[in-house]
C-alpha cells in the first residue's frame, strides 16, 4: 500500500513539473528559444568544426571561420528577402492591375450562369481598400516590429552560438568529468553521442532534401515565368523543415502568384502538378529512404510535436519540433518510469 501512494505521489510530482515545464518554456520563449536555436546550429556547425580541427587549423581560427560562414550565409537569407520585399513594394500597382483584371474575368463568367449577379465595382472597391496606404503603414510597422524582435533573438543567439560553438568541441571532457563512476560516465557520454548523431543525421538529411526541394522550386517557377523563382525556392527551402503542413505552406505562394500572373487555367494546374509532384517526390520517397531509423516517430507523435512546439514558439517551434521530440523522446527512454510512452512515440517497426 505505501509503495502505491508513493508512486502516485511521484506521478503527481512528475505532472507537475511537466506543467511548471511548459510555462517556463512559453514565458521565458525570448530567451529559451534563441539558446535553441543556437544548439541545433552548432550541432549542425560541429563536423565542419572537427574538420578543421583534424587539419590542425588552431581552435580560435577554426571558430571564426565558422562563425563567419554562418553569418555570411544568414546575412544572404536577410538580403534575398529584402530585396524581395522591395521589389514586390515596388510593383504593387502592377500586381493589383492583374488581380483587378481576373476579377472581372471571374465575375463575367459567373454572371453569365443563370441566377447569379455580382457587382464587379463593390469587388475591385473592396480590393482596393484592403490595398490601401492606411493597410501597408500598418503592415509596415507590424513587419518593422518582427524585425525589431528578429534583431534582438539574433544577437542572443549569436552569443549562445558562440559560447555553445566551444564547448562542443571539448564535451567529451566535460561529460566525464561529471561522475566519478566511470560507467556511468561512458553511459553518460554514449547516450550524449546518441542522440547528437540522431539529430545531426535528421538536420543533414532535411537540409538536403529541404535545398533539393527549394532549387526544384525555383527551377519551376523560372520556366512557368513565375516572378522572383529564387525566393519562392527559397520559401519552400525554409517551409519544408514543417512536417506534414510545411509543404503545404511552400506551395501555396507560388501557386498564389501563378494564378495571377498565369494567362491561362491549364499552365497554373500543369504548374500545380509540378510542385504538388516535386513535394511528393522528395518528401515522401527520397526523404524517408535517406532518413532511415534516426527519427523513429510514429505519425501521430509528429502532429501532436507540430501543433505543441507551434503553440509554444510559433513558427520557430514548428521548424523545431520534430528534433526537439526526437530529444525528449531519448530523454524518456532512460527513465524507467517513461519508457512505455517512448515506445509510444516511436514509429512502428517492421518484422
Amino acid at each position: 500500500m505505501e509503495e502505491q501512494h508513493l508512486r502516485a505521489i511521484k506521478n503527481i510530482l512528475w505532472v507537475l513539473i511537466a506543467g511548471l515545464a511548459i510555462y517556463v518554456l512559453e514565458a521565458m520563449a525570448p530567451i529559451i528559444l534563441p539558446l535553441v536555436l543556437a544548439i541545433f546550429i552548432a550541432l549542425m556547425l560541429q563536423p565542419a568544426m572537427d574538420w578543421l580541427l583534424k587539419r590542425k587549423v588552431p581552435f580560435a581560427a577554426a571558430m571564426s571561420i565558422v562563425l563567419l560562414f554562418s553569418l555570411s550565409v544568414i546575412w544572404m537569407i536577410g538580403s534575398l528577402a529584402f530585396t524581395t520585399g522591395r521589389k514586390v513594394a515596388q510593383q504593387k500597382d502592377k500586381y493589383i492591375d492583374l488581380i483587378e483584371i481576373k476579377i472581372k474575368r471571374i465575375v463575367t463568367g459567373l454572371n453569365d450562369i443563370p441566377g447569379v449577379e455580382f457587382e464587379l465595382g463593390d469587388l475591385i472597391e473592396r480590393f482596393s481598400e484592403a490595398f490601401s496606404v492606411e493597410k501597408l503603414v500598418e503592415g509596415a510597422e507590424t513587419l518593422m516590429g518582427a524585425v525589431g524582435d528578429f534583431t534582438t533573438s539574433f544577437f542572443m543567439m549569436m552569443l549562445y552560438l558562440f559560447a555553445i560553438l566551444g564547448g562542443t568541441a571539448r564535451h567529451n571532457k566535460y561529460l566525464g568529468s561529471l561522475y566519478e563512476d566511470d560507467r556511468r560516465s561512458k553511459l553518460l557520454l554514449g547516450n550524449f553521442e546518441r542522440l547528437k548523431k540522431s539529430l545531426v543525421t535528421y538536420m543533414k538529411v532535411k537540409t538536403l532534401v529541404s535545398l533539393l526541394t527549394g532549387a526544384t522550386y525555383a527551377l519551376i517557377c523560372y520556366l512557368f515565368g513565375i516572378d522572383f523563382p529564387i525566393f519562392w525556392g527559397f520559401v519552400a527551402f525554409v517551409l519544408n523543415y514543417i512536417p506534414t503542413v510545411g509543404s503545404i505552406m511552400a506551395t501555396l505562394p507560388p501557386l498564389a502568384m501563378g494564378l495571377i500572373t498565369l494567362d491561362t487555367g491549364g499552365q497554373w494546374f500543369a504548374l500545380a502538378g509540378c510542385l504538388i509532384g516535386a513535394q511528393v517526390f522528395f518528401g515522401n520517397i527520397l526523404e524517408p529512404k535517406l532518413q532511415g531509423e534516426s527519427l523513429a516517430l510514429n505519425v501521430v507523435t509528429v502532429i501532436f510535436a507540430l501543433v505543441f512546439w507551434g503553440y509554444l514558439w510559433g513558427l520557430a517551434g514548428m521548424l523545431l519540433s520534430v528534433p526537439l521530440t526526437v530529444g525528449f523522446k531519448m530523454f524518456l527512454e532512460q527513465n524507467p518510469d517513461f519508457r512505455v510512452v517512448a515506445r509510444l512515440m516511436a514509429a512502428p517497426t517492421e518484422d
